[in-house]
């Protein structure tokens, strides 16, 4: 059998084994590579969202042990990891990255990360619901959704996006910060008025519409818009449906509902082209799909599961997001919706920052 190069990470992987080696002739340890255990590197963002991956998908699943792995947690913001991932594609420096939906196409798009699944070990796949799959190298363990939040206290049950245009709510509107999730929140508006992912112009318009009439907040990330709502200077926002539950089990007064053309992401785990160890890979990736895993996940940050075959516990069938739901959110071409950033900011910069 041809013997592999140990690279950079493989030396610290087998260190432990060189360590108790046996020393040959002119003091060269030997290492006993058959019985090290092999490493497995999980990239995402740290602090809560970090110790949440953590606790459900290796701890509570039984991975580590069930699979016999060293684990290796890799923590930075996610456009480092997506930077470090590209620029290290040929040689990994991790295997996984718990990446949401642009991050994983981006991965996707630059050859970073694997094209198929093996569905020979991912054999949760086809329980996932579709609005939560890209292509067939990602599924999503989460539902992240851009809904319309209101106020119920000063806002009547809107129907649409185009609530945001009316007159009662002047001044109490938000519109995210492109560099937040107005990005995204662009297309919605976007497949309102007709346009799609080549051509965002009628949503860039409607929007430059909405800052001339209705001198809407700017709001600029997730506590932003939780202050704002909490102190009820914003009443109607395109914002996560995760967040706003978070904020009626503080007694604030703010419901959503599913708009038609409504942006749905999800969070998955894109495995790695080249990673050392693809088995594990396919292995962590079916982990996350599994029903049990996604329910405890859901448990700690009240984002829905992705797989249909969940069992919800009473108190929190309110997280569930139906078929009939997910057939509102637009369908997007997400490889040209990322393609498309950078030009798209400056037709935001132009005319709906100028308007």
């Amino acid at each position: 059998m041809k013997r592999r190069e140990i690279d950079r990470r493989d030396f610290f992987k087998y260190a432990a084994a060189i360590g108790g080696g046996v020393l040959m002739g002119g003091g060269i340890p030997l290492p006993r590579m058959a019985s090290a255990k092999p490493t497995f590197t999980l990239a995402s963002t740290g602090a809560s969202w970090g110790d949440g991956n953590r606790k459900v998908f290796v701890e509570k699943s039984g991975f580590q042990e069930k699979f016999d792995v060293n684990m290796v947690y890799h923590h930075a913001i996610d456009s480092v990891v997506v930077a470090q991932a590209v620029a290290n594609k040929d040689n990994p420096i991790f295997d996984v990255h718990v990446a949401m939906l642009p991050n994983a196409v981006k991965l996707y798009a630059a050859g970073a990360a694997v094209e198929e699944l093996d569905f020979n070990i991912v054999t949760n796949w086809p329980d996932i619901y579709p609005q939560a799959k890209f292509k067939n190298a990602v599924g999503g363990f989460c539902f992240v959704n851009l809904v319309l939040v209101y106020n119920t206290k000063h806002v009547k049950r809107p129907e649409s996006f185009k609530d945001l245009w009316n007159p009662k709510y002047k001044g109490r509107v938000g519109i995210p910060q492109y560099g937040w999730c107005g990005n995204f929140f662009v297309h919605g508006i976007n497949k309102v008025f007709g346009g799609n992912e080549d051509n965002v112009m009628p949503g860039i318009e409607a929007l430059a519409d909405l800052m001339k009439k209705q001198k809407p907040i700017m709001v600029m990330n997730t506590d932003h818009a939780m202050k704002l709502f909490t102190s009820e200077e914003l009443v109607l926002m395109a914002f996560w449906d995760g967040r706003t539950r978070m904020l009626q089990g503080r007694g604030v007064p703010v419901d959503f509902v599913w708009p038609k053309n409504f942006i749905t992401f999800f969070n998955g785990m894109s495995v790695m082209k080249n990673s050392k160890v693809p088995k594990l890979c396919m292995e962590f990736v079916n982990t996350s799909l599994e029903p049990d895993q996604q329910v405890e996940f859901m448990k700690i940050f009240n984002y829905a599961p992705c797989n249909r075959k969940c069992k919800f516990p009473p108190e929190y069938e309110h997280v569930k997001v139906t078929e009939k739901e997910l057939e509102n959110s637009a369908v997007l071409d997400w490889i040209k919706v990322v393609n498309n950033m950078e030009k798209n900011m400056e037709l935001w910069n132009k005319h709906v920052l100028g308007s």
